[in-house]
């Protein structure tokens, strides 16, 4: 599976060279193949691209892919990009799909933030379910505590990576969230969804 040489470097789309590098990434991922060396170099020089649909999509494709010989330069990217949006939240992604723990303490910070930014939170509450370390569990739900004004699908965001990497020390954060009732609707109703999902889990 490869894709020729030239496609994903010498388009003029910065949108369509995003495409073809997504294509590449997932194939290979459904596939279990590595990239071709051509493959990375074109999908480095894509992160370069001063385009955030192109770059964003080239870290995505190489995490896909599981170039885990990048993760050193994305780590990099992200913690140079950490307050840009929405690049930061792929390069969280990307990171995540590469198994890149040593990320997470600053994958942790996007969510533990002030930003209410929807793609940053969404993209980094996916990263660190990707990561599955319970003690990201716990910095969700207490930005599920104070963060009334997020949207419904935030909270789902959120309780959902809780549900899935939730330990026991989430539980009783997660019920006194669910028990107050001086709470925004949509916070309780989060909880409750975090605590159904890591209940099916057991």
């Amino acid at each position: 599976i490869s894709l020729a040489p030239g496609a994903i470097v010498v388009h003029a789309d910065p949108a369509e060279r995003g495409r073809c590098a997504l294509a590449l990434g997932r194939l290979l991922r459904e596939h279990g193949e590595r990239l071709e060396p051509h493959e990375l170099v074109a999908l480095k020089a894509l992160l370069a691209v001063h385009a955030q649909q192109a770059n964003g999509a080239a870290a995505i494709a190489l995490g896909l892919a599981g170039a885990t010989e990048v993760r050193a330069e994305l780590r990099s990217r992200f913690e140079a990009q950490r307050d840009q949006d929405p690049i930061c939240g792929l390069l969280a992604v990307a990171l995540a799909l590469l198994g890149d723990a040593e990320a997470k303490p600053s994958i942790d910070t996007l969510i533990d933030g002030l930003t209410l930014e929807r793609g940053r939170l969404l993209d980094a509450a996916d990263a660190l379910r990707i990561l599955g370390d319970a003690r990201s569990a716990l910095v969700m739900t207490s930005r599920m505590d104070d963060a009334d004004v997020f949207s419904s699908e935030l909270h789902h965001a959120l309780a959902d990576s809780i549900a899935a990497i939730g330990d026991s020390s989430s539980i009783a954060p997660l019920i006194d969230l669910l028990a107050d009732t001086a709470r925004d609707v949509g916070v309780r109703g989060a909880a409750a969804r975090a605590l159904a999902g890591m209940a099916k889990r057991r």
